[in-house]
């Protein structure tokens, strides 16, 4: 058996929309069958929570801004956590960076 590895390590503390959105188009891209996170107290399980739902969905990261709207297929999820109790690895939720909108002078 012949197992092929992609890595993606874009991710960045408190990520924002489009590293994710970048990921996920990575996995939908190349078919992936599995996203793999390892490390990272919060900003790599957030990202991967998310991934694995948008490579499956062909909605984007805008549309599930809310609890409960991310339903659907998702692409199997391991994760290696590397930091004790921040527990981002268990809970059903992600947390994204975004930008405020901008103001008009």
């Amino acid at each position: 058996m012949e197992i092929a590895l992609t890595v993606f390590d874009g991710v960045v503390a408190d990520p924002p929309s489009h590293v994710i959105e970048l990921a996920a188009a990575l996995c939908r891209d190349r078919g992936l069958d599995a996203v793999l996170s390892i490390g990272g107290g919060g900003s790599a399980p957030h990202t991967a929570k998310l991934v694995v739902y948008l490579a499956k969905s062909p909605g984007r990261l805008d549309d599930i801004y809310a609890v409960y709207l991310a339903t659907g297929e998702r692409l199997p999820l391991l994760r290696v956590p590397a930091t004790v109790a921040t527990g981002s690895e268990v809970k059903p939720i992600a947390i994204v960076a975004t930008r405020p909108p901008k103001r008009k002078l």
